[in-house]
């Protein structure tokens, strides 16, 4: 799905805008579902390198999100989208401030396991 854009010069790609913005929360969310149930391997094992496993997968997950909306904002035109409204400047910034923000509370959640035991 494409919008189009009113001097007809440039097409924005919807899927990208989208990917951007809900890349970073997926990525935290399925990463503290996995590593929860991660956790009871670790504690029975010892070892803790699937979760730093997850812990890295889920930052590649929000760079995917933020690439996304970074290469969707430069063909995002100063002018307005179709419906008077300028969406698509704002959901990339969106999906670049999100994937970071999040990035940053992936890495926030994942100090402790790096500093402490996994039980």
């Amino acid at each position: 799905m494409k919008i189009q854009v009113q001097n007809g010069a440039e097409t924005l790609t919807l899927a990208e805008l989208w990917v951007g913005i809900l890349a970073g929360p997926f990525s935290w969310a399925l990463n503290e579902v996995t590593r929860h149930s991660a956790m009871a391997h670790a504690c029975a094992t010892g070892q803790v390198l699937l979760l730093h496993l997850l812990t890295f997968g889920a930052l590649m997950g929000c760079s995917v999100g933020f690439s996304c909306a970074w290469k969707a904002s430069p063909s995002v035109p100063a002018t307005r989208l179709l419906g008077g409204e300028e969406s698509g400047r704002a959901m990339a910034t969106a999906g670049m401030i999100l994937s970071v923000g999040f990035a940053l509370v992936i890495l926030a959640t994942a100090i402790p396991h790096w500093t402490l035991t996994a039980c």
